[in-house]
């Protein structure tokens, strides 16, 4: 009757929740399969925390998640609250035992995977193995599944995903893994922690542009363009190439990190990496002196592995914190 008055679908209560959310949060398979039919959007917004599916996972609601996966829902996607999938949830939740083992078996059977918490990934043979496994010794565990596009002149270059914990705060690292093949080091960009790099999301410029940045420059880089440490780049090459970068951050300081130089210590043959971090200050900065001072006080900023929540279960899911300086909303997805 509320469709039939006009009411939307896909609106949300105050806490970010639409009527799909709930019904999959209590277990209630003929309103979500008469939303779906609707038309409700399977997965929410783009900046939903949680799913649906990550919902039904949780409660252990078996006859939902499949009533979700059969209409699309992502299987892979992170919650923005805890680096959970799907089977992540399932597993977490296992000791309220009310359907979660049968969740879990059901969604590794359809190929799902828990990146942060599941197996330990073996990187043999992989492209930059060496540099996968140095991040993984500094900074905790590499998303298993990368981001991979090629270069002019027929070169490849691949991204890997981390988190790591900056003074309490926790953020997304991409970084390069065989971009040393060429330059002889990689390259790296910071996230925030809750910033979505889900497939919907990535489809989107508005989301996309950090990792398109990131290819830019390593493009560059293959190209014979060289990054130093304490250079000022600006984002004008990426706008020309007709990429979306938010006005706002025109510079950017490339930095040598204390943590990368950590990781090159514990794992024999991993490349130097250069971080590339925007310049938030309305002041520009000056290219020489001032700039290489700035980096040099941010190589000396030294990460950590997430800090963690354990579940009784003995799970343990990294903690989500926004960092102060990120209020600015240019940075910020929207919703």
């Amino acid at each position: 009757m509320l469709l039939e008055a006009g009411h939307e679908f896909d609106e949300h209560n105050k806490d970010g929740e639409t009527p799909l959310l709930l019904g999959a949060s209590n277990g209630n398979l003929e309103l979500d399969r008469l939303l779906l039919g609707a038309g409700a959007a399977v997965d929410g917004p783009d900046t939903s925390v949680h799913t649906p599916l990550h919902r039904a996972s949780k409660q252990g609601c078996l006859d939902t998640v499949r009533l979700h996966l059969d209409a699309g829902a992502d299987i892979h996607r992170e919650s923005l609250h805890a680096p959970l999938t799907p089977v992540g949830f399932a597993n977490y939740y296992r000791v309220k035992n009310t359907g979660q083992d049968e969740v879990a078996a059901y969604l590794a059977s359809k190929g799902a995977i828990d990146p942060f918490n599941g197996p330990e990934v073996d990187w043999s043979g992989v492209r930059g193995q060496a540099q996968v496994e140095a991040v993984e010794a500094t900074l905790g565990r590499v998303h298993p599944v990368p981001y991979v596009r090629g270069m002019a002149g027929g070169d490849q270059v691949t991204v890997f995903r981390t988190r790591f914990l900056a003074q309490k705060y926790l953020f997304q690292l991409l970084f390069t893994t065989d971009l040393a093949l060429v330059t002889g080091y990689e390259l790296a960009v910071c996230l925030l922690s809750t910033w979505p790099m889900h497939k919907a999301a990535l489809e989107q410029a508005t989301y996309r542009w950090p990792l398109d940045v990131l290819f830019h420059w390593a493009g560059e880089a293959v190209a014979g363009r060289g990054f130093a440490h304490g250079e000022v780049v600006d984002a004008t090459s990426a706008r020309e190439a007709g990429l979306t970068v938010p006005t706002k951050l025109e510079q950017w300081l490339v930095c040598n990190h204390a943590s990368f130089e950590l990781a090159r210590e514990r794992r024999l043959g991993a490349a130097p990496m250069l971080l590339l971090v925007p310049h938030l200050l309305k002041t520009p900065l000056k290219p020489g002196k001032q700039a290489r001072e700035r980096a040099d006080k941010k190589y000396e900023l030294l990460w950590n592995p997430p800090a963690a929540r354990t579940g009784r279960n003995s799970l343990v899911v990294p903690q989500c914190f926004d960092a102060p300086w990120l209020g600015d909303n240019f940075l910020r997805p929207k919703g």
